[in-house]
């Protein structure tokens, strides 16, 4: 396997998300995130969820544009969200606006399920290629995607006519990000 160039980059990302939650203790709430996001954070290679022509930023703790007048969050924001969702390996997770997949992405590393919606046609069939280029298995939902990760990483059943689960938005946790306990899972689109 070839040596990846931006490790020591996502490395050094990590590290700074770390200073910067102690930092931030007193607005977010904790000194620190769940080992578990910064192990994903550091993982998951967010130059390949940027155009190419931003790759050289990726890891620079900035929000990139996408295109289409949309950006990719900010690695500290990433951060912010998914740790204060607090995720768990049996829980399915509910994202709204994909944009290119890095947050699924980092929730795949946490969760058992992810959903997730991009409304925009182009960005969504890029954040599947994206995301299935780092295993995801993902699977079309009419304009939504699903994908499993863990251990199986079985692909979802496809299908346009059935909607995606009901989901309750719990007190507290990040606006366009949802969980539900996979203990009583919704069906996956097209069960």
């Amino acid at each position: 396997m070839a040596e990846d160039p931006f490790d020591v980059d996502r490395k050094v990302l990590a590290a700074a998300i770390r200073t910067l939650a102690a930092r931030a203790s007193n607005e977010i709430g904790k000194s620190s995130f769940d080992e578990r996001v910064l192990a994903a954070m550091t993982k998951v290679p967010r130059h390949e969820f940027v155009p190419v022509e931003a790759q050289g930023l990726a890891y620079a703790n900035v929000p990139l544009p996408i295109g289409y007048g949309k950006t990719t969050t900010q690695p500290f924001m990433v951060a912010v969200m998914t740790d204060l969702l607090e995720v768990h390996p049996d829980d399915a997770v509910l994202e709204i606006g994909t944009g290119l997949g890095y947050q699924a992405a980092i929730l795949a590393e946490l969760a058992g399920v992810v959903y997730t919606v991009e409304l925009n046609e182009d960005l969504a069939r890029s954040a599947k290629q994206r995301l299935k280029k780092q295993g995801c298995k993902t699977s079309s939902c009419g304009s939504a995607m699903a994908f499993t990760a863990g251990p199986s990483m079985r692909p979802l059943t496809r299908s346009s006519s059935r909607p995606l689960p009901t989901w309750s938005h719990r007190a507290g946790r990040p606006h366009g990000v949802a969980r539900r306990s996979a203990a009583s899972p919704a069906p996956p689109c097209g069960r």
